[in-house]
């Protein structure tokens, strides 16, 4: 029996830890968004953002110069290569996201899916 519970604790939190989006871009919303925006503001790169939770086009923009500044490609996107320069200038989303418990919080992809973290 105590294996059996140990097993489903191991595969909610597994499916917790998969489910954290892979990717942000505009129209995303949620508290990963910002996370991101904190981010983008230490960096010296949010002129003008509001943490609203909400990526439009200012936390786009904000990506961009970011991109720009470690000579990315430039999509205003947060996918894998933006997270991983993001990661080595000390951003680590995955452990933002579980440092901060946003297990309880959801995001909310462009075309409507939801993830919960």
């Amino acid at each position: 029996m105590a294996q059996i519970k140990e097993e489903k604790r191991f595969m909610a939190e597994r499916s917790m830890k998969a489910s954290v989006p892979p990717y942000m871009q505009q129209g995303s919303k949620g508290g990963a968004v910002s996370l991101l925006q904190a981010f983008l503001c230490g960096q010296g790169l949010g002129e003008g953002i509001v943490f609203d939770g909400e990526y439009g086009g200012i936390t786009s923009s904000a990506v961009r110069r970011f991109q720009h500044k470690y000579a990315l490609e430039i999509d205003g996107n947060f996918g894998p290569g933006t997270r991983a320069t993001a990661k080595s200038n000390g951003f680590d989303f995955e452990a933002a996201c579980e440092t901060l418990k946003l297990g309880a919080s959801e995001f909310i992809q462009p075309d409507g899916k939801i993830h919960y973290y």
